[in-house]
């Protein structure tokens, strides 16, 4: 789909292929694209009012796996007020790609970014975004820039997009109109191109989804905004509220072939507009599921209607997070294959489960094989109850659930009789029913909980179940993803 992945190898965790080496079921956690030829990320200008570190975290809560980042941020954490960019030491910048990496995120574009006429400055631009694994560089270069960045992008092979601006009389006034940016790419490299601000445009009386028609071939990237209203002080708003069309701009895209980045830029209640971009979120997923299904399901998509309850009720808040009140959880679906990614987060000591192609609810406890969740790396004292054990039967490779209080991030692959989990980075469970032949015996010849079938007797396909034990706990961004 893309030339080549951000963050180079270093970030081959956000992998999309659900294939491994050596033919194993996802080795790392998969980049979630409800489109498949769109990264849906967000614009870190969103979170502005907050440090690099802060706004990864929020991008992470987000479901992400894409974030544009921008010159300047404060970079936060251990390093402060130290800016985001190229003047970054060897260790902010890994500080940096081990951030990102730990957030299962890429960074797509960097933007806007000022690249000069002189040759000698604008190759640190691009020296830079090839060290960061950057493939798109959003910039509004001075035309006399032009035959360099054009050169630059041959030599580095990475993109330009010039961003369009609004039409009221600032500083950026004369890069308001998309069709000059577009007659000056004219004969160019297919590296240069543009980035179309929808709430920009927007904002310059003209409608997003018909520039994209008429300019659709040098179309790099998208900041995506709604507005309020079609003039130039109007305000953002939730996608599908505003009068950009954000649906029809969506449905142009996909007409058009478009592939690339489609960054949330969401300039309105800067100081607190979380639950707004997760909702700008849930419109584009309704909409990039109408268009193109790629596979992916938000088992969350802003309610609990997937779901059916065992008993007890859960409950979910504005931003997609779920927490039990009592009892399980059970999805209303029934899946075979699939890859399931989710996150989750504990208290002290806490205790829960994933249940996985339960076959028969009324006997859920004994038709249905568990994930473990737990605080404690030791477990619960079962011998294999350990944090992404199957439990009672195998333990996982290696314990890298995180320190109490902090998100974990499970990516769970059944295909078959085979069963693979990533927790966190790392894949800890790689394993066969077949080989578990005897009721109440595992290979190794220990007990298990299953007195009366054999694992590998167990049902192919079934729902799917999240564990209360009282504990408190919190789950979010499920995702799942059937497989043929």
């Amino acid at each position: 789909m893309f030339k080549k992945m951000v963050l180079l190898s270093f970030l081959l965790i956000i992998s999309a292929s659900c294939f491994g080496a050596q033919g194993g079921y996802m080795k790392s956690h998969p980049a979630i694209n409800m489109h498949e030829d769109w990264q849906l990320a967000v614009q870190a200008w969103t979170f502005n009012r907050f440090t690099f570190d802060q706004t990864i975290d929020k991008a992470s809560a987000l479901g992400l796996s894409w974030i544009e980042t921008y010159p300047g941020q404060p970079l936060g954490g251990k390093f402060g007020k130290a800016k985001f960019g190229p003047e970054m030491t060897d260790k902010q910048k890994q500080w940096v790609k081990a951030k990102v990496a730990d957030a299962s995120i890429g960074i797509a574009a960097y933007g806007c970014v000022d690249i000069p006429a002189d040759e000698a400055k604008a190759r640190e631009v691009f020296e830079f975004a090839r060290e960061m694994g950057i493939e798109v560089l959003t910039s509004e270069p001075k035309d006399d820039a032009f035959d360099t960045i054009e050169k630059l992008c041959v030599k580095y092979d990475i993109k330009v997009a010039l961003h369009t601006h609004t039409k009221a009389g600032d500083n950026f006034s004369k890069n308001w109109n998309p069709y000059r940016w577009y007659a000056l790419c004219q004969g160019r490299d297919k590296r240069f191109g543009l980035c179309v601000d929808t709430g920009h445009i927007a904002r310059s009386g003209m409608k997003p989804a018909m520039v994209i028609a008429d300019l659709h071939d040098r179309v790099i990237s998208l900041h995506l905004k709604d507005v309020e209203k079609f003039n130039a002080n109007s305000e953002d708003v939730i996608f599908g509220t505003g009068e950009a069309n954000m649906g029809d701009v969506f449905r142009e895209l996909d007409k058009w072939g478009f592939k690339g980045t489609l960054a949330i830029e969401y300039e309105s209640n800067m100081e607190d507009n979380f639950t707004d971009v997760h909702n700008c979120i849930l419109f584009y997923e309704k909409i990039a599921k109408e268009i193109q299904p790629c596979g992916w399901q938000n088992l969350l998509a802003g309610n609990l209607d997937a779901w059916t309850f065992n008993y007890g009720k859960w409950k979910m808040d504005e931003n997609g997070v779920i927490k039990p009140a009592s009892g399980g959880l059970w999805t209303k679906g029934r899946y075979g294959d699939f890859i399931l990614d989710l996150e989750f987060k504990l208290t002290k000591n806490a205790n829960s489960g994933v249940f996985l192609r339960c076959g028969n609810m009324e006997d859920w406890f004994n038709t249905s094989f568990e994930v473990q969740i737990h605080d404690n790396p030791l477990g619960d004292g079962a011998a294999k109850g350990q944090c992404g054990a199957i439990y009672d039967c195998m333990l996982p490779k290696e314990i890298t659930v995180k320190p109490t209080g902090q998100w974990n991030h499970f990516t769970i692959t059944c295909k078959a009789n085979k069963i693979y989990i990533v927790l966190n980075g790392v894949q800890i469970i790689d394993m066969d029913f077949n080989d578990w032949k005897e009721a109440g015996k595992n290979p190794d010849g220990s007990p298990n909980k299953f007195k009366n079938i054999a694992y590998k007797d167990m049902s192919r396909e079934g729902h799917i179940g999240l564990q209360d034990h009282n504990d408190k706990l919190w789950i979010r961004n499920i995702r799942i993803k059937p497989l043929d």
